[in-house]
């Protein structure tokens, strides 16, 4: 395969470059996505949380109703099981009040929207949508994905996780864009061969929507677009 470094490049200074991507972005700035933008939307699916935030809310009213009449509840119950039945309600009350607080952020309108300038956020602190990064900018995009090192107990096929979206740029003009956009290390080896030297990463909530990122960028950047790639196993999550 050949290097990726070129693909994509302005040409002139790196000073040049800076310069001209940043007068992309801030121009973007006062524009609005394409009406066939392609939208990817992060919010959580509420079937399989509820299911969660269900079976702990049985857990801590079954709880609590014994705290309250241990008599009823537990047969010959005492001091003793009513000061357990009280511990156990707030044990279990507390994950339903973190489950509700969380499913209320996840499912704030927040995503990604991809047309032919570039790559779109919206969400919390952006009632109109943004533009994080023109392809102008890029040098190359990828799909990227990970998979455990070993199978675990409950999984005997090792999982495939930490789906993401990767840019490359050949000037560090993508910092600050995005909090959720952040720049990978120079430590972790690269999945492209010879490409621009800086690297940004977005973690996408699932396969089904990596696959979509992709073939949007496939669509819409031709040129840019490097396939999907596994990179090196790391636990830590969006890593």
């Amino acid at each position: 395969m050949p290097g990726l470094a070129g693909i994509g490049a302005e040409s002139g200074s790196g000073v040049g470059q800076r310069r001209r991507a940043s007068h992309l972005y801030r121009a973007g700035m006062l524009l609005r996505p394409a009406e066939d933008a392609i939208r990817l939307d992060f919010r959580v699916s509420l079937s399989s949380a509820a299911i969660g935030v269900g079976l702990s809310t049985l857990l801590a009213v079954i709880a609590c109703a014994a705290a309250l009449f241990p008599k009823v509840m537990i047969d010959g119950a005492g001091t003793a099981e009513t000061v357990m039945a009280w511990l156990c309600s707030g044990l279990f009350s507390l994950p339903v009040m973190l489950m509700v607080a969380a499913l209320v952020k996840m499912r704030r309108s927040q995503g990604l929207l991809i047309d032919a300038r570039g790559v779109w956020w919206y969400g919390p602190g952006a009632p109109d949508p943004r533009l994080i990064c023109a392809w102008t900018e890029l040098g190359a995009v990828a799909i990227t994905w990970k998979q455990s090192a070993a199978p675990g107990i409950s999984q005997p096929v090792r999982p495939v996780v930490g789906h993401a979206l990767e840019v490359y740029t050949t000037d560090p003009v993508l910092d600050d864009r995005l909090d959720a956009l952040a720049r990978v290390s120079e430590t972790e080896r690269p999945v492209l061969v010879d490409p621009p030297p800086f690297r940004y990463r977005l973690v996408l909530p699932d396969g089904g929507m990596a696959e979509v990122a992709g073939a949007a960028v496939h669509r819409y950047a031709p040129t840019l677009w490097a396939g999907s790639h596994r990179r090196q196993w790391n636990p830590v999550p969006g890593a």
